[in-house]
């Protein structure tokens, strides 16, 4: 999944567009950003619920969310920004999975040939170097997360994100997460501008920054293209 930096350059560039063509009131603002942070206040096993995994796919590698259980369940619109915002969430979810990650990595098994169930998986392969990695070193702070960090620094001072107010949201009935969670979110963020620094982004791994940023200014575009109609507060 992406960083939770990368949902909140994501959101960034999703506002910065619409209030090019209208209003949005802080009220929304706020709530948008933080029911887009929201889904990743569950952690571990408690993602299968928070970011609606089909229950079929748990066995796989890759578990994009299954967008339709989100809409028929909550049917998200901008008259609720925070349901907005955690549809949001899953929708890059979705295509970073589907879509994203097959053009930087693949994961094959020990007869060479690509898997996507986890048990079937020995190492990946880094299309960028061409280096092939062992699954557990692949997942770990010296590759796919280490990029992460690395490019914090990037994502925060170019988009100039920072955490919503969420202690003023209103709170909506919602199943698979509590909204003082969020607590989580903000304690991972003031850990992230510490241990950031500039520069960093250069020294990757397993991503291209370029790419990434491409990626997510494409998937802005697509959503905003897909529900342009359906932005908050006064035209």
């Amino acid at each position: 999944m992406p960083g939770f930096i990368m949902h909140m350059v994501e959101s960034r560039l999703i506002l910065d567009q619409l209030e090019k063509e209208r209003h949005l009131t802080d009220e929304w603002k706020e709530a948008f950003l933080t029911g887009n942070l929201l889904p990743d206040t569950r952690l571990l096993e408690g993602k299968r619920w928070s970011h609606f995994w089909d229950e079929s796919h748990l066995d796989q590698i890759a578990r994009a969310p299954q967008i339709r259980l989100f809409e028929d369940k909550y049917h998200p619109s901008a008259d609720e920004p925070l349901i907005f915002g955690y549809y949001f969430h899953l929708y890059l979810d979705m295509h970073y999975v589907n879509e994203y990650w097959p053009t930087v990595f693949s994961f094959l098994g020990e007869d060479g040939g690509e898997k996507i169930k986890a048990a079937d998986i020995s190492r990946v392969h880094v299309k960028r170097t061409g280096e092939e990695i062992g699954i557990a070193q692949f997942f770990s702070p010296e590759y796919y997360y280490g990029d992460y960090t690395k490019m914090n620094d990037y994502f925060i001072r170019k988009y100039r994100v920072s955490m919503p107010d969420w202690r003023s949201v209103d709170p909506v009935p919602m199943e698979e997460v509590r909204l003082s969670d969020m607590y989580l979110i903000e304690n991972l963020y003031q850990h992230v501008t510490e241990c950031s620094h500039m520069g960093d982004e250069k020294r990757t791994k397993v991503f291209e920054i370029d790419s990434v940023e491409e990626f997510l200014h494409w998937s802005a575009k697509h959503f905003l293209t897909a529900h342009c109609g359906q932005a908050g507060g006064e035209k």
